[in-house]
């Protein structure tokens, strides 16, 4: 039972990565609703509250340079709710 979670998990962190890989290569290159897209995406792929506020803040980094606030506040308050507790210093302060 072990050995198949954790085939399962490293499979889903791997798709996790290759969307965050995609999301960031379309981020660079301007292409700022793939990019979108792909963050999203990977929500369905983390294993982790880490996994969780990372996809929260690329989501929060594209919608602030589509100018979509709300959209942003949406996923500030996403974040917030995944902190551990006590939170990371350095996560807390990039929701701020």
């Amino acid at each position: 039972v072990d050995l198949c979670q954790h085939k399962l998990n490293s499979i889903k962190e791997k798709v996790r990565m290759g969307h965050n890989d995609l999301g960031h290569h379309y981020f660079a290159v301007g292409n700022l609703h793939e990019a979108l897209k792909c963050f999203v995406r990977t929500r369905d792929y983390g294993t982790t509250s880490k996994h969780n506020i990372e996809m929260c803040l690329n989501i929060i980094k594209v919608g602030i340079e589509l100018g979509n606030y709300t959209h942003v506040m949406n996923y500030v308050s996403k974040a917030e709710l995944a902190l551990d507790t006590p939170p990371d210093p350095s996560t807390a302060a990039k929701l701020r």
